[in-house]
This record gives structure tokens, sequence and C-alpha cells, in this order.
């Protein structure tokens, strides 16, 4: 079979990926998503979010322990040739990849696009990096859980800062 038996998007700008405990990778970009089986290095057919508003250019994306998907943040494109590109947003979803189905989480408490996210030993995801609404670095990290939305923000991250949990510690340096 060939890499290539699915269309795939030809703008993917923007586009974000993570690679699934199943051993496939979610493609997410502005309003589509797509799967890659890396078993059989292939590609499903490109696909439409159904039950949410839409699916976001540059989110942030995180499996939990759980086996859930979160699209986190992201931005719209603004049309515009200057800056911002893009406006960031606060908005979440979660994806099932058991029922494949993606619904609305709840918000984080900051616009925010691109970056790092991880989840830490009691299941709560860390947003960190990225741009804000104005296109400027996103300066602010936050500790956000599935259930309970924004649980805390960090400000002006130009550190050393370093953030604990469990047997891991992370270290953001601003210079």
């Amino acid at each position: 079979s060939s890499l290539l038996e699915a269309p795939i998007v030809s703008d993917l700008r923007g586009m974000r990926f993570i690679n699934l405990a199943d051993g496939r990778s979610l493609l997410v970009w502005g309003n589509g998503y797509q799967f890659f089986d890396t078993k059989i290095m292939t590609f499903g057919q490109p696909r439409v979010p159904v039950g949410i508003s839409e699916l976001r250019d540059r989110s942030q994306l995180a499996e939990t322990t759980q086996g859930n998907v979160f699209a986190l943040g992201g931005c719209t494109d603004t049309g515009k040739s200057s800056a911002p590109h893009c406006v960031s947003s606060r908005e979440a979803y979660q994806y099932s990849p058991d029922e494949d189905k993606w619904s609305s989480a709840k918000a984080l408490s900051l616009p925010r696009a691109g970056g790092t996210v991880w989840e830490d030993e009691e299941g709560a995801l860390w947003l960190v990096g990225g741009s804000d609404e104005s296109g400027h670095e996103q300066q602010t990290a936050e500790r956000w859980s599935p259930a309970e939305g924004s649980l805390a923000t960090y400000d002006n991250l130009y550190g050393p800062a370093v953030v604990h949990f469990g047997k891991a510690a992370t270290v953001f340096s601003r210079a």
C-alpha cells in the first residue's frame, strides 16, 4: 500500500500532531484532522470535526493517561498580510479516540497559540510558551485540568523558574 492512499490537505501551515498510545499519529489543523497509521505508513481520510465549532491551527495537543486527547488554544487566521496573522484562542476541545468524537472542554484562562503542553502526575496539563492574542510571546504558564479548567497561572516567566511535580522538575529559562 502507498503512503499517499488518502488525500493530504494541501495547506498544513499551523498543523500540529501527536503520537497516540495506539501507534497512530493524530494531525490537527484549522477545522480538520486526520490520522496517520505508523504501522502501515498510511494516511486516513481528512475529517471535519462534528459537535464543536472548529479546530484551530497551532493548538497544543496532549494525550492524557486516560486516553483522551485535548486540543488547547490555537488560533484563527486573520487573513491579514501584516501581524497579527492569527488571533489566539482560549477554546479547548476533547477528542475520544474510542468514540471518534470531539466535544468542548473547559476554556483556558488565557488565549494561547502554539507552545508546549504536558501532563503532570495529578492529571493536570501544563501549557507553556506560544503566543498571546496580540501575537506576542505568551509569558504566562497555565496549569489546566480537564475536569476543572484553569487551576493556576504563573506570570512573567523571565526565569529561571522551576516547576516541580513528582520526581521531575522543569526549568524555564527566559533571557
